[in-house]
């Protein structure tokens, strides 16, 4: 699915500036790409709230190339790993303090075209 975000620049009440994008979001365990308009200083050491509108998903960043940034879900210590059936084990795995960025997500519609 393909959204555009509006963002919070800051946390000064109210807001000094706004920052705008895209999110493709991926299956299969493919990551999310991030795009900004204006590329802000600390987007690749951040993490990011999405804001669905009926659900909100936290992501960090795992790679970027050029203006993308790649997103993938916090992963959960639970279930099976699909490759060979291991049980899940993250519970060493941690993220310290980061920015986060709360996007408000806007579903673009699907005009059918290629």
């Amino acid at each position: 699915m393909r959204y555009t975000f509006t963002a919070a620049e800051d946390n000064h009440e109210p807001t000094r500036g706004y920052l705008h994008g895209t999110l493709e979001t991926a299956c299969c365990g493919l990551s999310d790409v991030l795009s900004f308009y204006e590329i802000p200083k600390e987007a690749r050491k951040a993490i990011y709230v999405l804001d669905f509108g009926n659900r909100v998903e936290v992501r960090y960043v795992t790679g970027w190339n050029h203006g993308d940034i790649f997103l993938q879900p916090f992963p959960l210590s639970q279930g099976t790993r699909p490759d060979n059936g291991r049980p899940v084990d993250m519970s060493g795995w941690m993220i310290g303090p980061r920015r986060a960025f709360h996007l408000k997500l806007k579903e673009v519609p699907n005009d059918g075209a290629a």
